[in-house]
């Protein structure tokens, strides 16, 4: 019996640890689920983020490139360049028709100037006047017909943006032109675009000063490798980066999570099973020896109870039926009744000589 119990004992252990093992999993299977979703959807929206900056940037870059550009474009033109080569000559007016006529397509114009064929005979000196910077740029044109486009004065009030364009001839270069706006020309398309984490600045770049940042939104990321867009024709460049707290999360240990996550779960569902097939196992179970045997008399009693109830029930019926048949049977109408009386025949007296006293003077009274 001590034995059997301690059997029982064990087995209602294990089903109680399998059970609760098997939930246990299942929670934390669901827990890392969830952990691993939420390093994904981070990742969805890291990813969402710098796709988003990277076509704004690229955007930005091309309405800058092509400003950029359509001056260039204008510069060049045929009848800039028959003016300026006018200018070059010597011929008087010609310079300010130039400056007219590119006006008519840029009209904020700070300085625009037709100078010498040879830089060595370029005057430098105060504004207007060109200055070292405008003569290294005059050097680049000479070499590949213009220059870059770059700013100038860099955070002062003489800050501009600058172009130099080589007028060539059939002998060669006669004259460069030198055209200077504000930088607000190109500044006042480079704007925040509003996304979080983000940092973007609009650069230039000089062998001399390296990067200077002229203007920026949002803060620099600190060691983390920035994004660089150049603008094409020009010295300036875009320098950006955007993204999200967890998208540091390498795609690898997303994997293994949602994995071990799964594993988790199936590991808790087969415990649970397990649980419930033992379960099964103990209602199926036989009952020990004294629990059977007390269901036995137990059962018995109940049966002898029953005999014993229906025979005594059997014999009350039968000494009912007795009790009718010897009662005489009662007349239910007066003829019955009346035949009855007409048909009766009193028994005769027995004659005795051996009669008391006390019968003769009863019947010979007086």
């Amino acid at each position: 019996m001590a034995k059997a119990k301690k059997t029982q004992k064990s087995e209602a252990g294990s089903f109680s640890l399998n059970r609760l093992g098997g939930f246990l999993l299942i929670a934390l299977g669901i827990v890392v689920l969830i952990v691993s979703g939420f390093f994904v959807w981070g990742r969805v929206q890291a990813n969402f983020t710098r796709e988003n900056m990277m076509r704004n940037v690229e955007l930005t870059e091309a309405e800058l490139a092509n400003e950029v550009r359509r001056v260039y474009n204008l510069l060049a033109s045929p009848p800039v360049i028959a003016l300026a080569t006018k200018a070059a000559n010597g011929e008087a007016g010609a310079e300010q028709a130039v400056r007219d006529l590119v006006q008519t397509q840029i009209p904020n114009i700070l300085v625009l100037k037709v100078l010498p064929g040879e830089v060595e005979k370029i005057e430098t000196g105060p504004p207007p006047k060109p200055g070292f910077a405008v003569l290294d740029m005059a050097y680049v044109a000479e070499e590949h017909g213009a220059a870059p486009a770059q700013v100038h004065f860099v955070g002062g009030d003489r800050e501009n943006l600058s172009f130099m364009q080589s007028v060539t001839t059939t002998e060669g270069i006669s004259a460069y032109i030198w055209l200077s706006v504000p930088t607000s020309m190109l500044i006042n398309q480079f704007k925040d675009y509003g996304i979080g984490n983000q940092y973007l600045a609009w650069e230039q770049v000089t062998l001399r000063h390296g990067a200077m940042v002229l203007k920026s939104f949002g803060r620099p990321p600190g060691n983390t490798e920035l994004e660089i867009v150049p603008i094409e024709g020009s010295m300036l460049r875009m320098v950006w980066y955007a993204s999200a707290p967890l998208s540091v999360v390498r795609t690898r240990d997303l994997v293994l999570g949602f994995v071990l996550g799964i594993l988790l779960m199936i590991g808790g569902y087969l415990m649970l099973r397990r649980s419930n097939v033992i379960e099964n196992e103990e209602d199926d179970s036989p009952l020990p020896a004294t629990e059977k045997s007390r269901l036995l008399e137990e059962v018995a009693a109940s049966v002898a109870a029953a005999a014993e109830e229906r025979q005594r029930a059997e014999s009350q019926k039968a000494a009912a039926l007795q009790t009718a048949a010897a009662e005489p049977a009662k007349p239910t109408s007066l003829a019955e009744a009346a035949s009855a009386d007409d048909s009766y025949t009193p028994a005769p007296i027995p004659q005795s000589t051996n009669l008391p006293m006390d019968s003769e003077l009863l019947l010979h009274p007086g």
